[in-house]
């Protein structure tokens, strides 16, 4: 990763309460986008950094709504997204922006209500209401519970999703129980 990336987040998170609990678990997540292209995961992603920070006492909220570019446009038009991320004292906490599913909107990760890369303003803006229906991929998403979405995710044969929360866990040293968890986050849904 990125030494920027590394300094600007330790930057952003200076002074913040919670900083020895949030800057290795959002390091470690992002360290794994990068590192294995994980596109197009906002959803899983954020559900990994929801179960984390709540797992480390973090009160933290997952969000699902729709997001605009504020400069980007495509043909002329808005870019207007399904999306996830996550909200910790009314502040954006986003890493999923920086690997998107498609190359033209990716943008440099939220947290703290700042661009990562340039800790200034983030390059969209979240939580709009554009008036256009979920997309079907989202329906399912917000219908599905929390423990069964990472179940049945591809980026693990066996264990999807928890493969990389059991990663996680052991790179920062946390002992755990996946049978707990799993129960624990079952009926868990966005918001």
């Amino acid at each position: 990763m990125q030494q920027l990336l590394k300094d600007n987040l330790n930057s952003i998170l200076n002074g913040h309460p919670d900083q020895k609990t949030l800057e290795p678990i959002f390091l470690e997540v992002l360290q794994y986008m990068l590192e294995n292209d994980w596109k197009g995961a906002c959803h899983e992603s954020c559900g990994v950094l929801f179960l984390l920070l709540k797992e480390s006492n973090i009160n933290c909220e997952w969000r699902l709504g729709e997001v605009t570019f504020k400069e980007k446009k495509l043909n002329g038009n808005p870019i207007i997204f399904d999306h996830s991320w996550i909200v910790i004292n009314n502040e954006i906490f986003d890493l999923s922006l920086c690997k998107t599913n498609y190359p033209l909107v990716d943008s440099p990760a939220t947290i703290r209500n700042l661009n990562i890369e340039t800790l200034g303003e983030p390059e969209v803006s979240y939580n709009i209401e554009s008036g256009w229906e979920d997309s079907p991929q989202t329906i399912t998403i917000k219908r599905t519970p929390l423990n069964n979405y990472f179940d049945n995710s591809p980026i693990h044969p066996t264990l999807g999703t928890w493969f990389l929360i059991e990663k996680i866990y052991k790179n920062l040293g946390k002992s755990f129980s996946l049978d707990e968890l799993k129960e624990k986050y079952d009926g868990i849904y966005w918001k």
